[in-house]
């Protein structure tokens, strides 16, 4: 199983001084594979968050990697990926299809607490990435 495990975190809620950042690892049959952090200026929360889940999914397609689980602590994220929520906001529902497009159509959406370890690990290179940068 290739799952892409991914976390966004941000200090502020947009505008020019926020500063985010977006983690995601990709785990090919339980073996980390790949992985990256950046930081994010100048955006929200549900952005970093969405944007974790973009990038982790064309680092996938640039290594020919399948995705069959994408793994978040955003619920919110996750349900709007199930299309369970509503997206209001253009610049979300374009990352929404963007990943779906990406991803086609048997991938598994799935919402973890934060106790998962890859979720763990991502949360805290966001926090490592942010802290230098402050």
């Amino acid at each position: 199983m290739n799952i892409l495990y991914c976390d966004g975190a941000c200090r502020g809620n947009g505008g020019s001084d926020t500063i985010g950042a977006y983690a995601y690892i990709i785990e090919v049959d339980g073996k980390p594979t790949a992985y990256d952090t950046q930081i994010l200026n100048g955006v929200t929360n549900n952005i970093a968050e969405y944007t974790a889940v973009l990038q982790g999914c064309m680092e996938a397609k640039r290594l020919n990697i399948d995705i069959n689980m994408v793994v978040s602590d955003s619920q919110l994220i996750i349900r709007q990926l199930q299309g369970i929520y509503a997206i209001n906001k253009e610049e979300l529902k374009s990352l929404n299809n963007q990943i779906k497009l990406l991803l086609g159509n048997n991938v598994v959406f799935k919402w973890r607490s934060r106790n998962d370890d890859r979720l763990k690990q991502c949360d805290a290179a966001c926090n490592a990435i942010m802290n230098s940068k402050v």
